[in-house]
């Protein structure tokens, strides 16, 4: 994970990192997005997206 961000930081780039791990989302991200299961998409910087509420929706719609 550290290369990864040594080369973001070095070329000036935006990295695309899929997981499910939300340790890492707050280790590493700046923005999120989570994907409901209703298929609603929800993007913000990485505090919005890892409070109570916005974790919730994207885990409780459509079920």
């Amino acid at each position: 994970m550290e290369l990864l961000l040594d080369l973001q930081r070095t070329n000036a780039t935006t990295i695309l990192f899929v997981t499910h791990l939300l340790i890492a989302i707050q280790n590493f991200a700046r923005r999120g997005a989570l994907i409901t299961r209703g298929g609603s998409l929800l993007i913000g910087p990485k505090a919005e997206m890892l409070a109570p509420q916005s974790l919730a929706r994207a885990y409780a719609e459509g079920a």
